[in-house]
């Protein structure tokens, strides 16, 4: 995919997007990017929902290994890495990344639809899973489907490039001119 810019006006309900595609979505470590990508479309109350295989699961063993023992506390982890002295983890930067989408939204707006990942790991993974039945395709679907009877007339984003796109926030013109 080659990159891109969009200019958005205003923050969404529900933002959609993905790593980008094969190959960053075999991990859920590339898979992150796709998330991150989607910061300045997001407010608070905002819902981000990834789409992503991850069918080679979560990325390095050291990844993998950082995430799970966190399980979910990622407020712990930005406190253990901002003590005096102690070493950088290998891969730390990912969650690192990660927990800037968490400031944002925290974790019950993160949304991860997988069939890479059982969900056991996923819900470890500082991200809520969208299970249930069907493939990721059509629990994507549902989600969407649902979000949409919850709220409507949502703004809706998609970002179908994910970590591809940059998206530029237009600001609003002031009132002397620019002067």
């Amino acid at each position: 995919a080659e990159g891109s810019t969009a200019t958005i006006n205003q923050p969404f309900d529900l933002v959609l997007t993905s790593a980008g595609g094969y190959p960053l979505d075999l991990t859920f470590y590339q898979s992150v990017k796709g998330l991150v990508a989607a910061l300045p479309a997001l407010r608070p109350d905002s819902t981000v929902l990834e789409v992503s295989d991850c069918s080679e699961g979560l990325g390095s063993h050291s990844y993998a290994e950082l995430m799970l023992s966190y399980n979910n506390d990622w407020r712990r982890f930005l406190a253990d890495i901002a003590q005096p002295g102690r070493p950088a983890q290998l891969d730390q930067w990912q969650y690192q990344m990660h927990t800037r989408l968490l400031e944002r939204v925290g974790v019950e707006r993160v949304r991860l639809v997988s069939d890479g990942i059982p969900p056991d790991v996923q819900r470890r993974l500082s991200v809520n899973p969208v299970l249930g039945s069907g493939d990721a395709r059509r629990r994507a679907q549902r989600f969407v489907d649902e979000f949409l009877r919850d709220h409507p007339g949502a703004r809706i984003a998609a970002i179908p490039d994910g970590p591809y796109t940059m998206l530029a926030v237009r600001s609003a013109p002031s009132r002397d001119g620019g002067r």
